[in-house]
C-alpha cells in the first residue's frame, strides 16, 4: 500500500495550512470553498468586482461591495459547492472571472468617496506588484467538514503601496 505523508497545521478545529501539491486526501468532489475581500484599514472602502453565487456558473457579474473600516466578516465574493480539489484553490475564482467575463476583468478598490485607489486587472496579473493574483497574500483556513475559505485582506500597508504607485 503507497501511502502519502504530509502535514497539516491546526488551530482549533480549523485546518490552517496544508503542504504544497495536490496530495490533499479527502474531499474531492465535495468542497464547499468561499472567497472574501476584508478591510483591515481604519476606512470604509468600496470594491468593484466580479461576483458570482457559484463558482462554476456562467453568472457572473461586476457589483460594488461596501466593505466596513476593520471588519471581521468581509464580503463574500464567491462561493463554490460540490468542488473537486483543483476548483477550490485561491485562483479559482480569478480564473474562472476572467473566463465568464474575458481577459480585461478587473477588481477595483475606492475610497468611500469614490477616488479610485486600485485596480487589479486579470490581464497584468504577471506583473510586478500584483498582490491580489499571488498564493501568498491570500489566507486560507479550512475545517474538518470540508468546507474552506479564503481571504485578501485590504491592509494600511496595501492601501499605502496604491497611493505611492500613482504618483
Amino acid at each position: 500500500m503507497n501511502q502519502t505523508s504530509f502535514n497539516i497545521t491546526f488551530q482549533s478545529n480549523k485546518i490552517t495550512e496544508l503542504p504544497d501539491g495536490d496530495d490533499v486526501p479527502w474531499g474531492d468532489g465535495n468542497l464547499s470553498v468561499s472567497w472574501y475581500v476584508m478591510n483591515t484599514t481604519d476606512r470604509t472602502l468600496i470594491l468593484k468586482c466580479p461576483y458570482s453565487e457559484s463558482l462554476l456558473s456562467n453568472d457572473y457579474e461586476y457589483r460594488e461591495f461596501e466593505i466596513e473600516p476593520l471588519s471581521i466578516h468581509g464580503i463574500i465574493i464567491c462561493r463554490g459547492k460540490n468542488l473537486r480539489n483543483e476548483d477550490a484553490d485561491y485562483d479559482s475564482y480569478i480564473q474562472r472571472s476572467a473566463e465568464v467575463l474575458g481577459e480585461d476583468v478587473s477588481w477595483r478598490i475606492f475610497s468611500e468617496d469614490g477616488m479610485v485607489l486600485k485596480t487589479w486587472k486579470y490581464s497584468e496579473r504577471d506583473l510586478p506588484e500584483r498582490r491580489f493574483f499571488e498564493k501568498k497574500e491570500w489566507e486560507w483556513e479550512a475545517s474538518l467538514s470540508l468546507s474552506s475559505v479564503w481571504r485578501f485582506y485590504i491592509t494600511d500597508e496595501l492601501i499605502e503601496e496604491m497611493k505611492s504607485a500613482e504618483l
